[in-house]
């Protein structure tokens, strides 16, 4: 978090502000954290999504946008952080977030192991963390950062309930958490991200592992009115390049049905209604190889 984005989720806390213009700085906010809902030019935010910025912001940096500001020069700064050079760099920035569940821990170099609550996360640096213990483990990657913190919610098939729940990140500490996949056998690697094209798009790129996706028998029996309430239609008919794209990558038979249900369907789902609608997950289609797949340009 720059000092940019601590300030302005600050004035959104303090002023009680419901909806912002999109900004480079609020776009950024808004991809970490998936808060507020896009209107045009505009985030909108609920009362409970300005508390989780100002929770978000206390994750990060330890200090409250509500009572406390990044303003001023390095010097002025290096008084409140402790780190003259907050706005250059990511506080978290090094460091992979992860949730542990069931009876699933992170393993560390030390010899140490480390586990709690699925509604507690935690963080480290890359480099203290023992990859060849983490292979023996169910890994579940998730994209969005509410997603993680909501993991004990998720309904996941049974090999997936003891998982160590990795956050995919942003920027920097996206690298990262990519080292953990390419280490991860493929047999004990799942990724779930948005059910629309540009979400498994995004969860199919490093070709390995199995995609988690809704039981599409529960969409299926789902009334027209339930549909719609969870559904976007309108975002699956903007991500036709992804759609394109996922169609070249495979002719497998699970693959090929799961697009074929999703394009008749115009099914988009977002990660958040997966999760906050209980709707049940299933192990989907194996994530097709990269030298299988077939680059179709935007």
């Amino acid at each position: 978090m720059s000092a940019a984005q601590f300030n302005a989720i600050s004035k959104v806390v303090r002023g009680h502000k419901t909806n912002v213009t999109i900004t480079s700085v609020w776009n950024d906010i808004h991809e970490d954290t998936s808060l507020g809902a896009r209107f045009g030019k505009r985030l909108v935010f609920t009362t409970n999504e300005i508390d989780g910025l100002r929770q978000y912001a206390i994750f990060l940096t330890g200090l409250d946008p509500l009572f406390q500001d990044l303003s001023g020069n390095r010097v002025e700064v290096a008084a409140k952080t402790g780190n003259e050079k907050f706005g250059n760099e990511l506080v978290f920035g090094r460091m992979v977030v992860m949730a542990t569940l069931g009876q699933s821990s992170i393993p560390l170099k030390s010899g140490d192991v480390a586990r709690a609550p699925a509604s507690i996360l935690m963080s480290t640096h890359l480099d203290r963390l023992d990859l060849d213990r983490i292979q023996d483990q169910k890994v579940l990657v998730v994209e969005n950062g509410t997603t993680i913190q909501h993991c004990d919610e998720l309904e996941l098939p049974e090999p997936w309930i003891n998982a160590l729940v990795v956050y995919r990140g942003h920027r920097q500490n996206a690298r990262h958490a990519k080292t953990i996949v390419r280490n991860q056998p493929s047999e004990n690697l799942a990724f779930m991200g948005d059910f629309d094209p540009a979400g498994i798009d995004i969860a199919t790129r490093d070709g390995r592992g199995v995609l988690l996706i809704p039981d599409l028998e529960v969409v299926a029996a789902l009334n027209q009115k339930a549909l719609n309430g969870i559904n976007q239609r309108d975002v699956f008919n903007q991500q036709h390049v992804s759609f394109r794209r996922l169609k070249a990558r495979s002719t497998e038979p699970s693959w090929v049905a799961m697009l074929n249900y999703m394009e008749q369907k115009q099914i988009a789902i977002t990660e958040e209604h997966t999760a906050s609608k209980f709707l049940p997950l299933v192990v989907g289609p194996v994530i097709p190889p990269l030298h299988n797949k077939n680059a179709v340009n935007e």
